[in-house]
């Protein structure tokens, strides 16, 4: 990033589901250091459950250096892929703004088909020997974002984990995911 520009950039970093703690961070380079925030104050969603009251964040990575504002939360994807798969839905607060309708933003999302066969089946081969599994449940969707601005978003999805990107007006949020 160049140092004259100062866009925020959203982070979230997602570790997980339900009981596992992930990171969502911000980065606004115009605000002096922060820390740690709730998380309503960066991105907010139903599907992310804050963690920033927690006495002991777990194995969550120290972003202190890099970024000025981040946040303490857990995921749901699997209540993601139900709003996705039946209302094709999911609704968003920026910076705070989630308990106040004209701030909501929807997002308006379309499945997209996944390339590997439904049928398809994993073979793991190790020191162990060769073992089939089935594969993994992983869902993709592509999306407009409908509110005050318009935008558009595109996220990945499974069991565990839900990573994505958000765009609004002039500012992207990329959901990702570290490691525990």
């Amino acid at each position: 990033m160049r140092k004259n520009h100062l866009w925020p950039v959203l982070i979230l970093l997602l570790i997980g589901s339900l009981g596992i703690t992930a990171v969502m961070m911000v980065l606004l380079p115009e605000k002096a250091a922060s820390g740690i925030v709730p998380s309503r104050e960066i991105l907010e969603m139903n599907y992310f459950h804050d963690l920033s009251r927690s006495k002991e964040p777990g194995n969550a990575p120290n972003m202190s250096e890099i970024l000025s504002e981040y946040a303490l939360v857990t995921v749901d994807p699997a209540a993601f892929m139900n709003d996705a798969d039946t209302v094709h839905e999911v609704i968003f607060g920026i910076k705070g703004n989630f308990y106040r309708k004209d701030a909501l933003y929807r997002i308006h999302l379309v499945s997209v088909p996944s390339p590997v066969s439904p049928d398809a089946v994993w073979i793991v081969k190790n020191e162990s020997g060769e073992f089939r599994q089935t594969r993994p449940l992983i869902k993709q969707y592509t999306g407009s974002v409908i509110g005050s601005q318009t935008g558009d978003a595109s996220f990945t999805v499974s069991d565990d984990v839900l990573l994505g990107r958000i765009s609004v007006g002039a500012t992207t949020y990329y959901l990702e995911q570290r490691g525990p």
